[in-house]
């Protein structure tokens, strides 16, 4: 079970990096660091999974 929650939590990081870099490939360094592109919003909402799921990872090892 914590397999599978470390391998959501990298995934959902490894999503987010990738929407991260392509919104600053589109639109540049500083608007790509706002929350107004649909971009940003879902790099934000995946670095959000990530966070919980480290968490949980973390509650689950221990």
């Amino acid at each position: 079970m914590e397999q599978v929650v470390f391998l959501i939590a990298l995934t959902s990081f490894l999503l987010a990096l990738i929407f991260l870099g392509v919104n600053i490939i589109r639109v540049g360094f500083m608007p790509a660091l706002s929350i107004r592109t649909r971009l940003s919003q879902l790099a934000l909402v995946f670095m959000g999974v990530y966070v919980i799921f480290l968490i949980a990872f973390l509650v689950m090892i221990n």
